[in-house]
């Protein structure tokens, strides 16, 4: 970490819709604010990679069913526990102020676009054909968490009422969203006197320059690089000593790879 680098102890929390670029805004504002980047979505993906390769579990929509929410509840309330215990985070995550709020220990920002904006974005990647598409991705998150926890994230004034920072990034480009952050975040009370509005926008310009059209993976490697990301398995060794009764609930294939007890696939 770059040690001459002002820092805030208000930690940022970023959340938004399927296709607004939430992942690549969060990856860089994590190198523009030298903050610790936790994606909660990696240890999802950790352990869907891992069951694909097992013969022991599969990942049949029933098995789905059942750890997916319970996995889930633990992930959210992780979340909740890190945003107001730790410093120097940068967090993305489907539900975050959600379930806190505004807290003067939590910056959230919500990331929306309209649905043509989010399809274009989406097209420009490469990535229509091979996902599920935009509207049952919508579908099924909204689903998922009415379920959880009865909360629509679709819900704008739920939004309004729970996220400090709104940005529609429809027609926004990536460094207009950037600068508009920086702008919010820096003029925090919290954060006068700690961070210069005018030198992290020098310091933004510099990483824009220098990831402008670079894959999220490369952003992603060089903040490794850099220390300033958590892994998968480093976020569930931690899940595993924070709450460890669920951890012994889940089913023993998944309560292994939280304990490290199985190989885990990156």
């Amino acid at each position: 970490m770059n040690q001459t680098m002002p820092e805030s102890e208000i930690n940022l929390a970023l959340t938004g819709w399927p296709g607004v670029g939430t992942s690549t805004l969060t990856l860089l504002l994590a190198h523009i604010l030298q903050k610790q980047y936790i994606y909660i979505g990696s240890v999802f993906r950790a352990i869907n990679n891992h069951l694909k390769e097992t013969s022991s579990v599969g990942l049949t929509p029933e098995f789905e069913a059942t750890i997916q929410p319970m996995i889930g509840r633990t992930m959210d309330n992780y979340v909740d526990h890190v945003l107001l215990n730790e410093k120097g985070i940068i967090l993305e995550s489907d539900l975050a102020a959600f379930r806190i709020g505004k807290n003067p220990k939590v910056y959230s920002i919500f990331i929306k676009a309209n649905l043509e904006a989010r399809k274009d974005r989406e097209k420009a990647d490469g990535r229509v054909g091979v996902e599920t598409s935009i509207e049952d991705r919508d579908a099924s998150l909204k689903r998922e968490y009415i379920k959880l926890w009865d909360t629509n994230i679709f819900d704008e004034e739920l939004i309004a009422k729970k996220y400090n920072l709104i940005i529609d990034n429809s027609n926004l480009s990536v460094a207009e969203e950037v600068y508009a952050i920086l702008e919010r975040y820096c003029s925090l009370p919290q954060n006068k006197g700690i961070l210069n509005y005018d030198s992290l926008v020098l310091r933004a310009k510099n990483i824009l320059r220098k990831y402008h059209k670079k894959t999220k993976a490369k952003i992603k490697e060089d903040l490794d690089k850099a220390d300033l990301s958590y892994t998968e398995t480093e976020i569930m060794t931690d899940i595993a000593k924070t709450f460890p009764e669920d951890i012994q609930s889940f089913p023993k294939e998944v309560q292994n790879l939280f304990l490290g007890l199985t190989d885990r696939i990156a």
